[in-house]
């Protein structure tokens, strides 16, 4: 294993065979079931899914709904939607009955199933593909389907190891597949995700990295949940070990003399983690993704609605609205707009945070006709409508319009 803090090397020999087969058994595969984790929406799906399963019907299932934050993960499945998936957020630890699976499924196959009747054929059974990441709930999920245990369970990765075929009733048939992930994991963010909700092998990253990580993040969003289970209201990373101290004693990870034992304070959280105690948290954030993309496709948004606006004012000559619209699209009008937002409180703390994160975001273009702050603020405007645009807030987005034509 290769390890630095931007590019982590793990990818099991079975991994690869496991894409292979996948890859050569595609062309039975009517629809695939992709099994993400609802607690790190991002993190868990496989990065080159698209392009193992080409253009193949789709529901993206978001298991462990019971321990997501929910208020955070719906934005991930508005997300989703927006892009086109088919999205179900499923608690399979309760849920026995999955109708409302199979009627999704069936309906995915209608139209292919009534051109058969058309041409004289019966219905056949839908082939389906079960893909995910190790540890996501799959193996439970094809159990909850077909009524009994099919498939082996855990709460570590790498419990199934080989395709198999699965009848779960008349008209579905499953093919289980193991766990696989990407190569390389590119960012530290998502390696550390990832081992946090035990989807990668212990051994793979230092357990006192993961910890430390788990703690800051729980300090970053759901402090109570530090304070209620830990007894410590914020981690110190200067002094790190006195907040490991301060759980070690609260949780009663001692030694012999009342020292703490810093790798028990390790499996607590670990264990705290992995066995569902902690719930209601949810680790990747919408406007924490590829913030270039956001701004992507905000600066779409942005110029429609802003071309909208001018022709609703009766300008009809193009030189006429191209010359007007300079003032709105272009980067020094952005800039100034989204300054005049931030100066009288326009935005809301949570949009603020999108702003920051899209001007801060490391980018080695270079722009040609203005500066780089005006350039960075343009992109954090662009951003922000980026991000309402997938969140479906079309509302909050033609506020944010009327502000700037009525300046």
């Amino acid at each position: 294993m290769n390890e630095n803090k931007t590019n982590i090397n793990w990818y099991p020999g079975h991994m690869a065979k496991t894409k292979r087969l996948i890859s050569e058994n595609l062309n039975l595969i009517d629809v695939v079931y992709e099994v993400i984790d609802a607690r790190i929406p991002f993190s868990s799906k496989i990065k080159d899914i698209d392009e193992l399963l080409k253009n193949k019907k789709r529901i993206l299932i978001m298991t462990k709904y019971d321990l997501c934050d929910k208020d955070e993960t719906n934005k991930w499945v508005k997300y989703y939607e927006s892009l086109g998936y088919k999205v179900l957020c499923l608690d399979l630890e309760k849920t026995t009955n999955l109708s409302n699976l199979i009627n999704l499924t069936n309906s995915i196959m209608e139209e292919e199933n009534n051109k058969r009747i058309e041409k004289g054929l019966q219905k056949r059974k839908t082939r389906v593909l079960v893909v995910g990441i190790p540890n996501v709930g799959k193996s439970t999920l094809i159990n909850r389907l077909s009524g009994k245990k099919v498939a082996n369970v855990g709460n570590a990765p790498g419990i199934t190891k080989n395709l198999s075929w699965i009848r779960v009733s008349n008209d579905v048939e499953l093919m289980d597949t193991p766990g696989i992930l990407w190569p390389k994991f590119d960012s530290e963010e998502i390696s550390l995700n990832l081992a946090s909700l035990t989807a990668i092998k212990e051994e793979v990253l230092p357990i006192d990295r993961v910890v430390i990580y788990i703690l800051n993040m729980l300090d970053k969003y759901y402090n109570n949940i530090l304070q209620d289970r830990y007894g410590i209201d914020h981690v110190d990373n200067e002094e790190i070990e006195e907040t490991l101290e301060a759980i070690g004693r609260k949780r009663g990870c001692l030694q012999r003399g009342g020292i703490v034992d810093y790798d028990k304070v390790y499996s607590v959280v670990m264990n705290d983690i992995k066995n569902g105690i902690i719930k209601g948290i949810t680790f990747d954030r919408v406007w924490n993704m590829n913030m270039l993309t956001l701004a992507y496709m905000g600066d779409a948004v942005y110029e429609v609605k802003i071309r909208e606006y001018l022709i609703s004012t009766g300008l009809c000559k193009v030189n006429d609205l191209q010359k007007e619209a300079v003032k709105y699209v272009s980067a020094k009008g952005q800039s100034d707009y989204l300054k005049k937002m931030i100066d009288e409180n326009f935005l809301s703390s949570e949009e603020l945070n999108v702003v920051t994160c899209a001007r801060n975001h490391k980018n080695n273009h270079k722009p040609k006709y203005t500066d780089i702050i005006t350039y960075k603020n343009a992109t954090g405007l662009e951003a922000l409508i980026g991000q309402l645009y997938f969140d479906k807030n079309n509302d909050r987005i033609n506020e944010i319009i009327d502000f700037i034509v009525g300046r």
